[in-house]
Protein backbone atom coordinates (compact mmCIF):
# COMPACT_ATOMS: atom_id res chain seq x y z
CA UNK A 1 0.00 0.00 0.00
CA UNK A 2 2.74 2.60 0.91
CA UNK A 3 4.22 1.70 -2.44
CA UNK A 4 1.21 2.57 -3.89
CA UNK A 5 0.78 5.88 -2.38
CA UNK A 6 3.99 6.56 -3.11
CA UNK A 7 3.33 6.63 -6.68
CA UNK A 8 0.67 8.21 -6.71
CA UNK A 9 2.07 11.65 -4.79
CA UNK A 10 5.37 11.00 -6.77
CA UNK A 11 3.25 11.50 -9.80
CA UNK A 12 1.32 14.17 -8.44
CA UNK A 13 4.81 16.28 -7.64
CA UNK A 14 6.13 15.48 -11.14
CA UNK A 15 2.84 16.92 -12.39
CA UNK A 16 2.61 19.63 -10.68
CA UNK A 17 6.15 20.77 -11.19
CA UNK A 18 5.64 20.38 -15.10
CA UNK A 19 2.79 22.92 -14.23
CA UNK A 20 4.89 25.14 -12.36
CA UNK A 21 7.00 25.70 -15.55
CA UNK A 22 3.97 26.04 -18.36
CA UNK A 23 1.95 28.13 -16.45
CA UNK A 24 2.08 32.23 -17.60
CA UNK A 25 -0.20 33.45 -15.06
CA UNK A 26 2.28 33.35 -12.10
CA UNK A 27 -0.90 32.73 -9.90
CA UNK A 28 -1.38 29.25 -11.20
CA UNK A 29 2.26 28.86 -11.07
CA UNK A 30 2.54 29.57 -7.60
CA UNK A 31 -0.18 27.58 -6.24
CA UNK A 32 0.99 24.49 -8.41
CA UNK A 33 4.06 24.83 -6.13
CA UNK A 34 2.33 24.70 -3.38
CA UNK A 35 0.95 21.28 -4.68
CA UNK A 36 4.88 20.12 -5.12
CA UNK A 37 5.15 20.99 -1.46
CA UNK A 38 2.27 19.25 0.06
CA UNK A 39 2.96 16.15 -2.02
CA UNK A 40 6.54 15.98 -1.22
CA UNK A 41 5.15 16.51 2.53
CA UNK A 42 3.28 13.24 1.84
CA UNK A 43 6.37 11.66 0.48
CA UNK A 44 8.35 12.63 3.67
CA UNK A 45 5.88 11.33 5.71
CA UNK A 46 5.63 8.22 3.66
CA UNK A 47 9.34 7.61 4.67
CA UNK A 48 9.04 8.35 8.00
CA UNK A 49 10.43 11.54 8.44
CA UNK A 50 7.67 13.36 10.06
CA UNK A 51 9.20 16.55 11.38
CA UNK A 52 10.85 17.16 7.62
CA UNK A 53 7.16 16.73 6.71
CA UNK A 54 6.36 19.58 8.86
CA UNK A 55 8.80 21.75 8.41
CA UNK A 56 7.84 21.33 4.65
CA UNK A 57 4.24 22.31 5.07
CA UNK A 58 4.62 24.97 7.81
CA UNK A 59 7.60 26.85 6.19
CA UNK A 60 7.97 26.28 2.61
CA UNK A 61 4.30 25.89 1.45
CA UNK A 62 3.05 28.21 4.47
CA UNK A 63 5.81 31.04 4.55
CA UNK A 64 7.87 30.88 1.27
CA UNK A 65 4.42 30.68 -0.93
CA UNK A 66 2.59 33.39 1.03
CA UNK A 67 6.04 35.80 0.50
CA UNK A 68 5.96 34.52 -3.21
CA UNK A 69 2.43 35.29 -3.54
CA UNK A 70 2.85 38.77 -1.68
CA UNK A 71 5.43 39.44 -4.39
CA UNK A 72 3.46 38.93 -6.97
CA UNK A 73 0.66 40.64 -5.68
CA UNK A 74 2.69 43.69 -4.98
CA UNK A 75 4.35 43.75 -8.36
CA UNK A 76 1.18 43.48 -10.30
CA UNK A 77 1.97 41.88 -13.20
CA UNK A 78 -0.30 42.91 -16.43
CA UNK A 79 -0.53 40.43 -18.88
CA UNK A 80 1.70 41.93 -22.23
CA UNK A 81 1.32 39.87 -25.52
CA UNK A 82 5.07 39.11 -26.97
CA UNK A 83 5.71 40.27 -30.05
CA UNK A 84 5.82 37.30 -32.41
CA UNK A 85 9.45 36.98 -34.21
CA UNK A 86 9.81 35.77 -38.21
CA UNK A 87 10.53 32.91 -38.90
CA UNK A 88 13.69 34.23 -41.17
CA UNK A 89 15.16 35.93 -37.73
CA UNK A 90 14.97 32.19 -35.96
CA UNK A 91 16.69 30.64 -38.71
CA UNK A 92 19.42 33.27 -38.85
CA UNK A 93 19.60 33.03 -34.95
CA UNK A 94 19.76 29.08 -34.84
CA UNK A 95 22.22 29.40 -37.99
CA UNK A 96 24.55 32.02 -36.26
CA UNK A 97 24.59 30.05 -33.05
CA UNK A 98 25.35 27.13 -35.02
CA UNK A 99 28.38 28.62 -36.54
CA UNK A 100 30.00 30.22 -33.44
CA UNK A 101 29.46 27.17 -31.17
CA UNK A 102 30.67 24.76 -33.89
CA UNK A 103 34.43 25.62 -33.77
CA UNK A 104 34.76 26.38 -30.23
CA UNK A 105 34.91 23.24 -28.57
CA UNK A 106 38.56 21.38 -29.85
CA UNK A 107 39.45 18.14 -27.95
CA UNK A 108 42.91 17.75 -26.84
CA UNK A 109 43.47 14.59 -27.24
CA UNK A 110 42.52 14.39 -31.18
CA UNK A 111 44.46 17.62 -31.35
CA UNK A 112 47.37 15.79 -30.00
CA UNK A 113 47.14 13.03 -32.48
CA UNK A 114 46.86 15.46 -35.25
CA UNK A 115 49.53 17.12 -34.57
CA UNK A 116 51.74 13.66 -33.95
CA UNK A 117 50.70 11.95 -37.31
CA UNK A 118 51.94 14.90 -39.39
CA UNK A 119 55.73 16.10 -40.26
CA UNK A 120 56.38 19.46 -39.89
Amino acid sequence: MDVILFLIFALIAVVCAINVVVQTHPVSSALSLVGVMGSLAVLYLLLGAEFIAAAQVIVYAGAIMVLFLFVIMLLNLQHQEEPRTRPVQQFLGYTTHLQTTKGSYTDPFTERIQSIGTTP
